[in-house]
């Protein structure tokens, strides 16, 4: 990136209170990357050249860990709606 690098865009993101996920696809193999890209809430980190059904994998569980996300979080929406709702007219 000509700006920033990955881990310093992953960084400002994280700080900002989103939580995106990422999983990152590097070249790099040292361990200190690795483990600041994990310390940031990287989903995943893959080495190049990256194993494509390794990466399906990591899609469909990350896929599946956001619609579960989605899923308690409309519900948790819903309550709070429903609380509000008898708590307008208790007064």
């Amino acid at each position: 990136m000509p700006v920033i690098d990955e881990l310093e865009l992953i960084r400002h993101v994280h700080e900002s209170q989103f939580f995106p996920h990422f999983i990152l696809i590097s070249g790099y193999k040292e361990f200190e990357y690795a483990r600041t890209a994990l310390k940031y809430g990287v989903e995943d980190y893959l080495l190049k050249p990256v194993n494509e059904t390794e990466l399906n994998q990591i899609l469909k569980k990350v896929c599946s860990e956001h619609n579960q996300m989605l899923s308690e979080n409309t519900k948790i929406h819903i309550d709070m709606h429903k609380n509000n709702y008898y708590f307008m007219n208790v007064i």
